[in-house]
């Protein structure tokens, strides 16, 4: 999966300078091993490329515990759409489109919190490639008839809770207006796999 990938990027990378792919998967499936493996092969192709994973871009507590009381308590939990920080995400997108540096968020599991702005990365522009893997990355709004799990439609009446999960649709797609950038899939791996890779991970949340 990795050289096909990497080979659709660098196309692209060719055709518009920098682009962003879309990366997606269940928990555990492998997403950060295929985007790591990638970025490896495109950087030997003397590509500038990263990975950035949408976990990042987490909101903190806080954040999440207010939007639990206001829209939806799934909210104070991290993984659902709406508890990123997609304005973050795409500011930081756009910059590493741009030849300046830019500065990467890191989201810390064992606090719950994103770590301190000293211990972000910071990365040279212009990047060629960027893959960002998230489980929800390429996800399409949904349509407001749509029924909703059961857990989802508790405490969602009117909608509110699907309201905001459309407004933070995957920054993937939202980032580049006109150009919806290529999605590939990771597999699922068997439960047990999955189960073992998450509490190493650093518990709930994707």
């Amino acid at each position: 999966m990795c050289r096909p990938l990497a080979g659709q990027a660098a196309r692209l990378a060719d055709i518009r300078g920098s682009v962003v792919v879309g990366l997606c998967g269940a928990q555990g499936s492998g997403k950060s091993t295929i985007a790591q493996a990638t970025v490896k092969l495109l950087q030997a192709q003397q590509r500038v490329a990263i990975a950035v994973s949408l976990d990042d871009f987490y909101l903190g507590r806080e954040a999440r515990t207010w939007l639990a009381g206001q829209v939806h308590p799934l909210l104070a939990t991290r993984g659902p759409p709406g508890t990123h920080d997609v304005a973050m995400a795409c500011g930081v997108l756009d910059a590493l489109a741009e030849p300046s540096a830019a500065a990467l968020p890191a989201f810390d599991k064992s606090t719950d919190e994103r770590r301190p702005k000293p211990e972000w990365r910071t990365v040279a522009g212009p990047v060629e490639v960027v893959i960002l893997e998230g489980w929800c990355i390429g996800a399409a709004p949904q349509p407001p008839r749509r029924p909703q799990p059961a857990r989802q439609r508790t405490g969602d009446r009117g909608g509110p809770r699907r309201c905001l999960a459309n407004l933070c649709e995957p920054p993937a797609r939202r980032a580049l207006p006109g150009a919806v950038p290529p999605t590939r899939r990771a597999g699922l791996p068997p439960g047990a796999r999955v189960r073992g890779g998450r509490r190493l991970a650093g518990g709930a949340g994707g």
